[in-house]
Formats: C-alpha cells, structure tokens, sequence
C-alpha cells in the first residue's frame, strides 16, 4: 500500500473505532447492521483494507455523518 494510501486507511480505521465505541457497539453489531462479515468491518477498523464506496457510504450513514467526515476531510461530525 502506498504512503497516500495507508494514510488514508489509518484516517478511515480511526474514524470508524472512535464511532463505533461511542456508540457502545461491538464490531458483530455493526457487521449484522451493515450485512456484511464482522472480519471485514474489522479489517477496516485495523486498515487492512478500504470498504467499496457503496459501503462508505452505508457506514456514514448508519453512523449519522458525512463521508467526508469519514475520509477525514471534514473535521466535525455532521
């Protein structure tokens, strides 16, 4: 993975740990909720891997934020 890239996966991991334990869920929980394998949800959470767009976007809104917010280009959730 490239330098840009990595960067981006780490903002994204962050992001998506910081949101899911404030919300008190379990990695399983969000997994069920978005219909997908808690192993992937936990590669994104760790920045092994990216989640499509389609799926970025699903997250942003299960979470109540912007995708942008998500890819950290926006500081505050929306």
């Amino acid at each position: 993975m490239n330098t840009k890239k990595a960067a981006l996966a780490h903002i994204i991991a962050g992001k998506l740990r910081s949101l899911r334990e404030n919300k008190r869920w379990t990695q399983q929980q969000v997994a069920q909720l978005l219909r997908i394998d808690r192993s992937a949800y936990a590669y994104y959470e760790t920045a092994k891997t990216f989640p499509s767009l389609v799926l970025l976007v699903d997250i942003a809104d299960l979470y109540g934020v912007s995708t942008d917010y998500l890819l950290g280009r926006e500081k505050k959730q929306a």
